[in-house]
């Protein structure tokens, strides 16, 4: 089922090229695009989409207030901001009201869609904290849980319990190209190459056991 998705975002070329890209990915379903503040404010309460994407800096109510408005109303919307304000105050801001990442608009395509992926499943993706928190993981524990998602935690235990692609879809509920589009990022995101490496990480980490 893939994950319904709103944007929220005041320039045209960059909307269109997003939602053209989004409509050739079967994680997501774009149920509504706004170029504002008060119009995407009417489409979250119509559709009550499973993420937002988010701009910052848009008309009439700026994505500060809208966000604080939809957290208000549901403390759990997965909100990702999109923006290319990427001061400290800005980022404080976005941490402060409660979104649950936001991503630089320089970033690559990839980038994003990967962010979006950990939203929508409930984990958290701030662009350098990520990439922070990948070079604790040797040493800091606690770090994979800041890096992967609960999904793909649990995707990457499965992986290295044995379990091939297909029974992994089906013990989630997922088709077999989400899982290996899950296992591609995972192995980018910690940076292994084989599955011998998943296994070894995933026992060091005690993801599973011996």
């Amino acid at each position: 089922m893939p994950y319904r998705t709103l944007l929220i975002e005041d320039q045209r070329l960059f909307r269109s090229l997003l939602v053209s890209h989004l409509t050739e990915q079967a994680d997501f379903e774009v149920v509504g695009q706004a170029s504002d503040g008060q119009e995407g404010w009417e489409l979250y309460q119509a559709h009550q989409p499973d993420l937002i994407l988010l701009d910052i800096v848009i008309p009439k109510i700026d994505g500060f207030e809208l966000g604080r408005r939809i957290l208000a109303t549901n403390g759990n919307a997965n909100i990702l901001a999109i923006t290319s304000q990427m001061d400290s105050r800005t980022t404080h801001r976005i941490s402060e009201i409660g979104f649950k990442g936001y991503v630089e608009k320089e970033q690559p395509i990839e980038v994003l869609q990967d962010a979006m992926l950990t939203v929508a499943e409930g984990g958290f993706y701030f662009t350098r904290l990520v990439r922070e928190n990948r070079y604790k993981l040797p040493t800091d524990f606690a770090a994979v849980q800041k890096v992967l998602s609960p999904r793909e935690q649990a995707i990457l235990a499965a992986v290295a319990s044995g379990k091939t692609s297909q029974i992994i879809a089906q013990d989630f509920d997922l088709s077999r190209r989400t899982v290996e589009n899950h296992r591609y990022r995972i192995m980018k995101k910690l940076n292994l190459q084989t599955t011998s490496e998943i296994v070894k990480f995933a026992l060091k980490h005690s993801l599973v056991s011996e």
